[in-house]
């Protein structure tokens, strides 16, 4: 009975530790994002990371005081390393095997130019960069901020001219979820989180969260990666830490899904909780095979009880009438 009594203690131990562990403070999960898009826009959180290294870019904004070169056309072309400011806004966009780079900057610089001489050439507050792909000088573009990718597939404008006319959308996409350890001896290590493999819906917008104003407070949690430039648009590769990522689906008008996992789920695929779990349940079977060993004992004793009963009611009436 004691030890029965011990090993009730320790399965209620066992459940208090597993709500103490559930009701801890879980960390952001760690996400990595793969999708295909035309158009991917972000807020400059590192600047060293975000600069763009340019080879006779075109150059599509009044500023171009700075340019030396100029093509057939006579526009002026930057051949150097682009370097937007913090907090300034970055977009990108792929059409007709063209990359534009747009950076804003609010109502400041949106940021610096460097040549090939050594100048250095502080831009206005908005400049726009277009490289054509067929000369092969730029390959993949870098991620260093809160990020959106793709636009909501929805009313159509009117084409102008003869050429192709597409909006620029996510084509396809899937984030992966993982989860971080909390406890020795998996504390900080990454573990796979059971249905964390989210595909993203064609058409569709996914977006850290931040308004993408320049120069405005932000909450939202950075992504870092690369874009790689291919004939369908910009191969994102990135992660971010994160717990708000919102959706934006096709045809919607500006309602999002949120992908925020629950502390119960990152507590349950916790490695340690895995192992608490196998504890404590081999602990129960032990107190379930515990109680039926002393049951049985009970029952043995009671059915020999039985067994001798009339002997011993035989024996006292003789000891009577003695």
């Amino acid at each position: 009975m004691c030890i029965l009594r011990t090993l009730k203690y320790l399965a209620l131990l066992g459940i208090l530790s597993l709500l103490l562990f559930i009701q801890i403070s879980p960390t952001d999960p760690y996400v990595v994002i793969s999708a295909t898009t035309e158009v991917l826009t972000y807020r400059v959180s590192r600047a060293e990371v975000a600069a763009i290294p340019l080879i006779e870019a075109q150059v599509r904004s009044t500023d171009a005081g700075f340019t030396t070169l100029k093509d057939e056309e006579g526009r002026p072309l930057f051949t150097g390393l682009l370097e937007p400011t913090k907090d300034s806004i970055v977009c990108y966009r792929y059409a007709d095997g063209r990359v534009s780079i747009v950076v804003d900057g609010g109502d400041k610089s949106a940021g610096t130019v460097k040549l090939p001489d050594g100048r250095q050439h502080e831009l206005s507050t908005r400049a726009m960069f277009v490289v054509n792909m067929s000369q092969g000088t730029l390959q993949r573009l870098p991620i260093a901020g809160p990020t959106e990718i793709g636009q909501e597939y929805g009313v159509q404008a009117v084409p102008q001219g003869k050429g192709a006319f597409s909006r620029p959308i996510m084509s396809k996409g899937n984030i992966n979820v993982f989860g971080r350890g909390r406890f020795w001896p998996y504390k900080n290590d990454l573990y796979p989180v059971p249905g964390g493999n989210i595909p993203l819906p064609a058409g569709g917008r996914l977006s850290s969260g931040d308004t993408l104003i320049p120069h405005s407070p932000t909450a939202a949690s950075p992504w870092f990666g690369i874009a790689q430039i291919t004939p369908e648009g910009f191969d994102i590769s990135a992660t971010t830490v994160s717990s708000n990522l919102r959706l934006y689906r096709m045809g919607s008008t500006g309602e999002s899904e949120t992908f925020a996992l629950s502390v119960l789920t990152q507590a349950i695929s916790d490695p340690v909780f895995q192992w608490v779990v196998l504890f404590f349940g081999t602990l129960q079977v032990l107190i379930s095979m515990w109680g039926s060993r002393s049951r049985r004992k009970r029952e043995t004793f009671d059915n020999v009880k039985n067994i001798l009963k009339p002997f011993t009611q035989h024996l006292r009436r003789l000891f009577q009438l003695r």
